[in-house]
């Protein structure tokens, strides 16, 4: 393994442990400008990943957008399409949580033309994801919620995109549960273990798993700790 890799690697693991500590952003910016300087494709991913997050729990939705957006113009420039999808989506869940409507609905309607346009199938899934997720939020309309949820879900799976497949059966369990449709919720439960067991045999590199997790709705954390203002993962 070569010096580079190594002290990206170690300064990646220092901006993490940093997070919540005045010394983040900083830190975070560096391990960002220094994966750039060397282009290393993965680091700068998993540098914008971390800062994005950070806004995330934070709620800071402004510099959310900021960071989500250059994030994504990198990931197009680097066909990284995936990457683009998955920081969009989770941009637009955040302000979901936080009731933003009308910001919500415009942000969706992009990703989703944007996918249409591209005829990306993962892009077009995790427009169908934040679709079901608005119409339970804003309108809710259950059964538009689950119809939604249920599409994503089946494509997530056709393209091997098993942490989304993950997140989306969360959504569709928990959705089930509050309506006390107990044994509407048990096939998901069973599918849910199994994809659980795929992620670990390794089909998705952790980061992109943990990343992906933050698309999930407060509520629909059981054994995990998840604040209102964002998200705490324990692993």
């Amino acid at each position: 393994m070569g010096q580079d890799t190594i002290d990206l690697k170690s300064l990646a693991d220092s901006v993490r442990k940093a997070n919540g500590k005045p010394n983040f952003l900083p830190l975070g910016m560096h391990f960002l400008e220094l994966a750039k300087e060397r282009k290393d494709t993965a680091n700068i991913s998993d540098a914008y990943a971390i800062l994005a997050s950070h806004y995330y729990e934070l709620g800071d939705t402004d510099s959310l957008r900021l960071v989500t957006y250059e994030y994504m113009d990198w990931a197009d420039r680097c066909h990284r399409n995936t990457d683009r999808y998955q920081a969009w989506r989770q941009y637009i869940q955040r302000m979901t949580e936080k009731g933003m409507q009308e910001e919500v609905m415009k942000e969706t309607d992009l990703l989703c033309k944007d996918a249409e346009k591209r005829k990306d199938k993962y892009g077009m899934a995790s427009g169908e994801m934040c679709i079901g997720y608005n119409h339970r939020v804003f309108g809710q309309n259950i059964k538009l919620c689950l119809e939604y949820y249920d599409s994503a879900l089946k494509h997530f799976e056709e393209g091997k995109y098993y942490r989304d497949a993950y997140v989306v059966s969360l959504n569709i369990i928990q959705t089930y549960l509050a309506r006390q449709s107990y044994s509407d919720a048990v096939p998901y439960l069973d599918r849910l273990g199994q994809l659980g067991k795929t992620v670990e045999e390794g089909c998705c590199n952790r980061r992109s798993f943990v990343y992906a997790l933050l698309s999930v709705p407060g509520y629909c954390y059981f054994g995990d700790k998840r604040r209102e203002s964002g998200s705490t993962l324990y692993s």
